[in-house]
């Protein structure tokens, strides 16, 4: 068999070879980001987080301006092309998803400032978005894209990404904006529900309820116990975060971090669910416990 594909193949290097498209998008990078680091995580595969922080860190140094801009493509070394709502959103996704498998406070701050960029560039005025941004050509009229198909809209992954990190930042006014954007979409997606597949995921996180779990570990012992309870089970609307005094960065961002120490000096989880914590656990049990509403 080897044999005959070597043959095969011997033959094939003969013909032109077809092109190959060789551009960098910033939104399709987006999307990949946030399955690298989702899967690493949850998987306990750090190599993957690690691909995805590689891809993040590229977009992040060669597909920006000088100003911030986000750029939508690069090839042979340039990138162009002011960055599309998909590619703000797709990427942010990316960002958050990242953040939660890392912890690492940057990749929050850029999503965050990213996002905010991206309403300024992008609102319709209306409570959705703009596929192009106010600073991109005007000579057609701006269109809006809603229907998620092969790729969610970008619409649909702005308003999951308002929500989360309005959640994550104690900022309601985003949380608010993101509801807005459901809102905007909300008759269309009664209509044809199944073309709207990641918007009703945003909904499902609005809808709640949403559980932020701070885990906070000692000198001497490690959160895995919490961590490995987490992962083992789908948990779409939880946000896992960590306090490390090593990362102060991270609180001044994260509001719910205020306060959360190490209970009886053992690694210790606390489960705050719509704004409300409760108090703090030191064992699994007592956290899955509290998880399943027991």
């Amino acid at each position: 068999i080897e044999t005959w594909r070597l043959k095969l193949f011997q033959t094939r290097e003969k013909r032109p070879r077809p092109h190959r498209d060789e551009k960098v998008l910033t939104g399709w990078n987006g999307l990949m980001i946030a399955a690298f680091a989702h899967t690493g995580s949850a998987l306990a595969q750090p190599e993957l987080v690690a691909r995805a922080e590689l891809a993040a860190d590229f977009v992040l140094t060669e597909l920006r301006t000088e100003e911030g801009r986000l750029l939508r493509r690069y090839c042979d070394g340039e990138a162009r092309i002011p960055a599309f709502l998909e590619d703000y959103a797709f990427f942010v996704y990316g960002l958050t998803e990242l953040f939660l498998a890392t912890q690492k406070p940057h990749y929050l701050e850029r999503a965050l400032e990213l996002t905010r960029d991206m309403e300024k560039l992008f609102a319709d005025g209306q409570g959705a978005f703009f596929d192009t941004g106010s600073d991109s050509e005007t000579v057609l009229v701006r269109g809006r894209s809603t229907f998620d198909g092969a790729q969610p809209s970008g619409n649909s992954l702005a308003a999951l990404n308002l929500l989360r990190l309005g959640r994550l930042h104690g900022d309601t006014a985003m949380e608010e904006r993101g509801e807005k954007v459901l809102t905007a979409l909300a008759g269309q997606a009664r209509k044809y529900p199944q073309g709207h597949s990641q918007l009703l995921i945003a909904l499902d996180f609005a809808l709640g309820p949403v559980d932020e779990v701070v885990l906070v570990a000692t000198e001497n012992e490690d959160v895995e116990e919490f961590e490995e309870l987490l992962r083992c089970s789908f948990r779409p609307r939880t946000l896992r975060v960590h306090r490390s005094p090593e990362r102060p960065e991270v609180e001044r961002m994260i509001p719910t971090l205020a306060g959360k120490q190490a209970h009886k000096n053992r690694p210790t989880a606390y489960l705050c669910r719509d704004r409300a914590c409760r108090e703090p656990v030191t064992d699994r049990e007592s956290l899955e416990k509290m998880l399943e509403g027991r």
